[in-house]
């Protein structure tokens, strides 16, 4: 307080008369026990006004948790976190690393939500392999907690929950014999695409021959081109495979190939005075 009576009433209107002012604003006259006003005052001034708690600074929530102790809820689980405040955490990563940093060690957030959060229990979403998870909340706030989760948190399990692609491994299923996997046969062409090209085709066959005669082209595009052109106009040279099976081991020949070669043997070396016998078809030698 001022000691100078005008200087003290310029200091209460500038200080604690603002406060007052700020608090009226919100017109708490005008409500019922139906919708009643809550109003944090946030400072160390003495008002002449009276409040139903006195929370220390070091105890104010001040950062996400505010979001979970309003809603009347908390939940341990950082991915559940994440389903039901999207907003707040867009990740399991960023709901695990915030209660990371805020809610070990002294934070004051564990006692905040014991004091408000006056009841506890657990769930399990369903699907295997899922574990029970804890959580905490407010029976004045949230009456009917298990819709509640079901509500916020299993009904996004199931929005979110990712579908397998359809060319995915367990999409495959084995062909049966005599399916068809393109029974309409290869997309034809449309009319207009192949006139299109065919009205194109002079200028193509124009552009090849100005990139074969021109001197500045590499080498290598220019022999490209040419064999374009002699493509187009002689069509491409017949190709030779050679199918021969050459068998280099008796394990290689049918039985049939085996009695054949045998029996061919045998003519040949009665006809040249010499052995035949069965043992030729083995691969073995005269001795």
């Amino acid at each position: 307080m001022h000691p100078d009576p005008t200087a003290e009433a310029v200091r209460w209107q500038i200080c604690e008369g603002e406060l007052v002012q700020a608090i009226g604003r919100a017109r708490g006259v005008n409500r019922t026990a139906d919708n009643p006003l809550a109003i944090d005052i946030i400072a160390d001034v003495c008002l002449p006004v009276t409040v139903d708690e006195i929370v220390p600074w070091a105890q104010v929530p001040t950062g996400a948790e505010v979001e979970m102790i309003v809603a009347g809820i908390w939940l341990d689980s950082p991915s559940d976190m994440a389903k039901a405040w999207p907003k707040l955490w867009g990740t399991e990563e960023a709901a695990h690393g915030w209660r990371k940093r805020f809610t070990g060690g002294q934070s004051p957030i564990e006692n905040i939500l014991y004091r408000r959060l006056t009841a506890c229990g657990r769930y399990q979403l369903p699907g295997p392999r899922q574990k029970w998870r804890a959580f905490r909340y407010a029976p004045d706030v949230v009456s009917d907690p298990q819709a509640w989760l079901e509500a916020r948190v299993e009904e996004t399990e199931r929005k979110t929950k990712k579908t397998a692609h359809p060319n995915s491994l367990a999409n495959l299923r084995p062909i049966r014999p005599g399916q068809a996997l393109n029974p309409s046969g290869r997309p034809k062409m449309p009319a207009e695409v192949r006139e299109a090209a065919m009205a194109l085709t002079p200028d193509a066959i124009r552009t090849l021959g100005e990139v074969m005669l021109n001197p500045l082209v590499p080498p290598g595009v220019r022999v490209t081109a040419a064999e374009k052109i002699l493509d187009r106009a002689l069509g491409k040279p017949a190709q030779t495979v050679d199918v021969t099976n050459r068998k280099d081991d008796a394990l290689d020949y049918s039985i049939a190939e085996l009695v054949a070669i045998a029996y061919r043997r045998g003519l040949e070396g009665g006809r040249r005075g010499g052995r035949g016998g069965w043992g030729k078809c083995w691969g073995t030698d005269d001795r």
